[in-house]
């Protein structure tokens, strides 16, 4: 009921009381026993206030009414993680080098502060082609200014600090 409030409010640009159904449905995720399913709600909540869901093209009748929210919850949750991926590549500069979709699979099976995304040398190669042409597509101004060495250093660390976020959602 939640969800379909706030996919109409957007719609409707009703600012002010998005902002509050949104903190309804953030309130609401907090009480749940489930931390990875809040996670989840509140991640697709904050998609669909931002505006990324849903995506432009995809086939809304407005006022939207809901039978389930279950699969709002999930694609929007899903676009608002490619969303912050999107963000991270650009921020650093790696738009060309790898994909949101490969970033997820990455990091799959990673642990929560382990450093264990290099088994198999990816990371490194990631890394080692970024430091490439990061001065010219790094979007960050901090990022662009970095010498190569604490770019470098600093992907890895940033990379690992959004793999600990991805599972820890």
């Amino acid at each position: 009921e939640l969800v379909e409030k706030l996919l109409n409010q957007v719609h409707e640009e009703e600012i002010k009381a998005a902002e509050a159904t949104k903190k309804e449905i953030d309130q609401f995720a907090n009480g749940l026993e489930d931390q990875n399913y809040a996670k989840q709600i509140k991640n697709a909540s904050q998609a669909i206030y931002d505006g990324y869901y849903p995506p432009k093209g995809m086939d809304f009748t407005y006022p939207v009414k809901l039978k389930n929210s279950e699969q709002v919850i999930q694609e929007a949750n899903k676009i608002s993680i490619d969303r912050i991926l999107l963000d991270f590549r650009n921020q650093w500069g790696i738009t060309d080098v790898i994909k949101s979709v490969e970033m997820r699979v990455l990091f799959e099976n990673h642990q929560y502060g382990q450093q264990d995304l290099d088994d198999a040398g990816q990371l490194r190669d990631i890394i080692a082609k970024a430091s490439v042409t990061y001065k010219d597509l790094a979007l960050d101004a901090e990022v662009q200014a970095l010498s190569k060495i604490k770019y470098r250093n600093g992907l890895r660390e940033a990379i690992y600090t959004i793999a600990d976020q991805h599972v820890a959602q």
